[in-house]
């Protein structure tokens, strides 16, 4: 997430707008625990975000999943015409990559067995753009990457699922603070 530019315009309206504001950021791959009142809002993405009936989770963004990989991989590897060329390709992952991906109403099981775990999102997209494989990236958190050039998209004509991105908190009645973050939040990401 702090890759996204829509989360870095975030804290920089947050900022600008409410500098008595003191943020504590916490980043980590497993589910921030919003009921021990350590945190107050919690940005997170998939189905995992509405596991809690308890949790209040408003919708921020659809970020669909992108194949990525950097040009000095791209200049060097086999050819990626097709879909099926991918699995003649070397792969980084965090999550297992095993999903479906389409262009009209063409199908293909993206199923890669062989592939190098990294346990931290992040790692996967510093490895993929230092040229050491293909990578799903979500796109919101590529979008730098992938404009300045030290990323491309593979197959850019086939579509992969997409991601909802959720603010999720322990109470739907907010204290003013949170509730202007949340505001923030909601905008950053809409726009």
């Amino acid at each position: 997430m702090a890759n996204a530019a829509a989360f870095q315009r975030a804290l920089r309206r947050i900022g600008d707008e409410h500098p008595a504001l003191r943020l504590q950021l916490h980043f980590g791959e497993a589910l921030a625990d919003l009921r021990s009142g350590a945190i107050d809002i919690a940005l997170r993405g998939g189905d995992h975000a509405l596991d809690a009936p308890d949790l209040v989770a408003r919708p921020l963004a659809e970020w669909r999943w992108q194949i990525c990989a950097a040009p000095a991989w791209l200049k060097h590897a086999p050819p990626i015409h097709t879909p099926a060329d991918l699995t003649r390709q070397r792969w980084l992952h965090h999550l297992p990559l095993h999903l479906e991906i389409q262009r009209g109403e063409a199908r293909y099981l993206l199923d890669i067995e062989d592939s190098l775990y990294c346990n931290q999102l992040a790692a996967v997209r510093v490895l993929c753009e230092a040229g050491l494989g293909l990578a799903l990236m979500l796109e919101g958190e590529a979008a730098a990457a992938l404009a300045c050039g030290r990323l491309q998209r593979v197959l850019p004509e086939w579509t992969l699922p997409a991601v909802s991105i959720y603010a999720v908190t322990p109470h739907r009645v907010q204290a003013a603070k949170i509730a202007a973050v949340l505001a923030i939040l909601r905008e950053t990401f809409a726009g």
